[in-house]
């Protein structure tokens, strides 16, 4: 191809990288079309990945209501880079958008998410297969979750994703939203706390997905600069 694709690899912009990607991600998300029960998606566009769809309801009690929450990895997706483990960063983005509706006792149905990097770079090169691995492991996490993955996003910026690890060959922002439902008659608020119920807690071994900030911070301080 001339034109407009050169151009824009000119201006830092993979345009090869970035079809051959997005019709990947495509597949993934099609895979997940089926993956709940209460959502069903109308795909005329075949699964591109921005590609023209719908999907509706049903099944759901009516006093569901439905509701939204946006959030993402934040700076951990320096740790996945420094530990080389991709496949394991969308449990965070799933885990970050959807808690904050099944700490209120909803469920999550619906997963759009936007991916910023700073390089996409050529088909069969580490960068790339990186982030192969990233919409990989989404589409595994969505499945364990009953979750659809509708719709996404992939950009190159270039110096406006960076890293604290200039040697980091992955640099990139991970964020999304979530639809989901909820009984607001049942929601967990904790008004209802009263002297004499009993808390639950789970213990967790290792890092969460919030604080990475002060995570990095010790590492630091504990192994130095270089950790």
């Amino acid at each position: 191809m001339k034109g407009k694709p050169d151009l824009y690899a000119e201006d830092g912009v993979n345009v090869y990288a970035g079809d051959e990607f997005s019709a990947h991600a495509g597949r993934v998300c099609k895979e997940s079309f089926d993956n709940s029960a209460f959502v069903e998606v109308d795909d005329p566009s075949g699964g591109y990945f921005r590609g023209s769809r719908s999907f509706q309801l049903h099944g759901l009690p009516t006093s569901f209501r439905l509701s939204m929450t946006s959030d993402g990895n934040g700076t951990k997706v320096i740790l996945n880079a420094a530990a080389g483990m991709y496949r394991q960063a969308a449990r965070d983005l799933l885990a970050m958008s959807g808690t904050d509706l099944t700490r209120e006792g909803g469920i999550g149905l619906v997963f759009n998410n936007v991916l910023d990097v700073s390089t996409l770079d050529d088909p069969g090169t580490p960068t790339h297969q990186a982030f192969i691995e990233l919409v990989d492991g989404l589409g595994e996490a969505a499945a364990e979750l009953s979750v659809v993955l509708f719709r996404g996003e992939t950009a190159e910026l270039g110096v406006c994703v960076s890293s604290e690890n200039p040697e980091s060959g992955v640099k990139f922002n991970w964020s999304g939203t979530m639809l989901g439902a909820i009984d607001p008659r049942r929601r967990i608020t904790g008004v209802n706390i009263a002297p004499g119920m009993a808390i639950i807690a789970l213990r967790e071994r290792g890092f969460r997905a919030n604080g990475i900030s002060s995570v990095r911070k010790a590492l630091a301080l504990h192994f130095g600069e270089e950790w």
